[in-house]
């Protein structure tokens, strides 16, 4: 390693596999998407190959994440797809009523599996 304040490109592989599974998990958990997970994920590592990397190695996660946050921030919609008023109404709809929804924990005896309607 020639230069410590920059990504080590000459240690390869090696120094991207150690730090990718983070990121990776960090950006597919924001975007609940794999393929643009990939995608934030490389434009994360290009852009940190082109800044300063932290001189201690336990803060190379830290860095990439927050220039992983940048890439995510301009991809993700500026809005979000669920407001409070939809998730409300989701949640207070009959479907989802489970007091008026009769109990899996206690069937009653004509759904129970050895009815009598049953033939031997």
């Amino acid at each position: 390693m020639s230069n410590p304040s920059k990504i080590p490109v000459d240690a390869g592989p090696d120094w991207v596999d150690k730090h990718v599974g983070s990121s990776t998990t960090f950006v597919r958990a924001l975007t609940l998407s794999t393929a643009d997970a990939q995608t934030a994920t490389l434009e994360t590592f290009e852009r940190a190959a082109a800044g300063k990397a932290p001189a201690a190695e336990g803060e190379c996660d830290l860095w990439l994440l927050k220039i992983a946050a940048y890439v995510i921030e301009k991809k993700l919609p500026p809005t979000p797809e669920v407001d409070f008023d939809l998730l409300d109404e989701t949640l207070r709809s009959d479907a989802t009523r489970t007091h008026e929804v009769s109990s899996l924990s206690a069937p009653s005896a004509s759904s129970c599996c050895g009815s009598s309607s049953r033939g031997a």
